[in-house]
């Protein structure tokens, strides 16, 4: 259970729901213990510091496999479960307990598209990505107010993001805060206004929203002149 590889697999998919610090003191505990049970394959396959990112969004490519990960699951409930998971998650950026606990009626459609309304300690309210919206309305079409949005039914809250994931097609599924973080940047790249978004995040400071600065893309030299020089694109 202490192989490398394993530890590795399992902070990169089975930690989704405890803070970036708890995942750097756990991966060194197991890593510690891992030297001495099977000194043998110590750190040789282990990533080294810095290379697990869990705030690093996903790229396009991997935001496919995600898209293949959902259609890929072996029943017809756990690709709709799986697809209203990455709609929770990369089409509205909520936080693992968020998407544990909103309801059916927690969701509303208008003219202007999708809306989710989080109660608890950072309520607000989440327009969701257009091109993640149309999973939420049918299930707004389908299910009771009271249901689940995710996994209905279900007797557990707990770890059960990773556990569903764990449990499918045995390729690696979604991560809560890359999700979230992919969100979160592709807005800012997007040139959201930044107290809107921050609104829409459930974060309190700027201080809380520079975490997510550092993995903007670098934007092309012409653009940056651009916009420093409050010249529009199309002149």
């Amino acid at each position: 259970m202490l192989h490398p590889a394993t530890i590795r697999d399992f902070l990169a998919h089975g930690t989704e729901e405890m803070t970036p610090r708890s995942v750097a003191n756990l991966k060194r505990l197991l890593t510690r213990t891992s030297e001495r049970l099977m000194p043998e394959y110590a750190r040789r396959d282990l990533p080294g510091p810095g290379r697990i990112d869990p705030l690093a969004p996903y790229t396009d490519a991997e935001v496919a496999a995600l898209r293949a990960w959902a259609y890929g699951q072996p029943t017809a409930n756990r690709r709709v479960q799986a697809e209203r998971l990455l709609c929770l998650g990369l089409g509205a950026g909520m936080f693992a307990a968020e998407i544990a606990a909103i309801v059916v009626a927690d969701l509303r459609v208008d003219d202007l598209g999708v809306l989710i309304t989080v109660s608890g300690a950072r309520a607000r309210q989440i327009p969701v990505r257009v091109e993640w919206s149309e999973p939420l309305i049918r299930v707004i079409e389908s299910n009771d107010r009271t249901d689940h949005v995710f996994l209905p039914g279900r007797k557990r809250t707990r770890n059960l993001i990773s556990n569903f994931a764990s449990a499918g097609s045995g390729e690696p599924g979604p991560n809560s805060y890359r999700m979230r973080s992919t969100w979160i940047v592709g807005h800012l790249v997007n040139a959201v206004p930044v107290h809107t978004l921050m609104d829409a995040a459930g974060i309190e400071s700027v201080q809380g929203l520079s975490k997510f600065v550092a993995h903007i893309p670098t934007a092309e030299v012409d653009a940056v002149r651009r916009a420093l020089h409050g010249a529009r694109e199309d002149r």
